[in-house]
């Protein structure tokens, strides 16, 4: 059996855009202290290795737990935030003249990435991690969109900061899932936790 924590990055700065793939957008404060309490639950999980997207907030995130848990992390691009060329827009212009990105014709025809793009890479990462670390306690750092697309199995609409995406409530910022696969790879079970 091997298990997976999902996390998503803590609150960043200028938290009213919606950065996707920009450069900056390190963690606030108040993301750093969510982080630290993160990094406090994991103290005990007998985690073997951290994976994190090339972000500064989730390098920042992974960087806390990994101080805490003395483990060093490998980043990686498969796990990486949604490409679009909506990135650094307003948050509440994108609620509500936007509304469904992966459906939105500027997107698309700018290169910006579809469900199953995002599901693909993932699920790739993933399935390289059981393979390599079949057995042990792993942790992802990501974003929300493409934890919530690898969980939904690619049965996924986005509306942006929607409260629920398929069976799961969308992961907070600081969130963590925890996803346990059996010896075939296959999900077993998945937990979102209140720490």
């Amino acid at each position: 059996m091997s298990t997976i924590y999902f996390v998503r990055h803590g609150e960043y700065e200028n938290s009213h855009i919606i950065p996707l793939r920009a450069k900056g957008y390190p963690l606030s404060q108040k993301g750093i202290k969510q982080i630290k309490k993160v990094a406090n639950y994991f103290q005990n999980k007998n985690i073997f290795i951290i994976f994190s997207s090339p972000m500064l907030r989730t390098k920042q995130t992974a960087s806390i737990i990994g101080e805490k848990l003395n483990l060093k992390i490998k980043i990686s691009n498969l796990i990486n935030e949604l490409k679009s060329p909506f990135q650094e827009y307003d948050k509440k212009y994108l609620m509500e003249k936007i509304k469904n990105i992966y459906a939105n014709q500027d997107h698309l025809k700018k290169g910006g990435e579809t469900i199953e793009d995002i599901h693909k890479r993932v699920n790739k990462l993933v399935l390289k991690i059981l393979k390599d670390f079949q057995g042990k306690n792993i942790i992802i750092i990501s974003h929300g969109d493409p934890i919530m697309i690898f969980l939904n199995k690619k049965d996924f609409t986005s509306n942006i900061l929607q409260s629920e995406v398929g069976n799961y409530k969308y992961i907070p910022k600081s969130g963590i899932v925890k996803v346990t696969f059996n010896t075939k790879n296959q999900i077993i079970g998945i937990k979102e936790l209140d720490y």
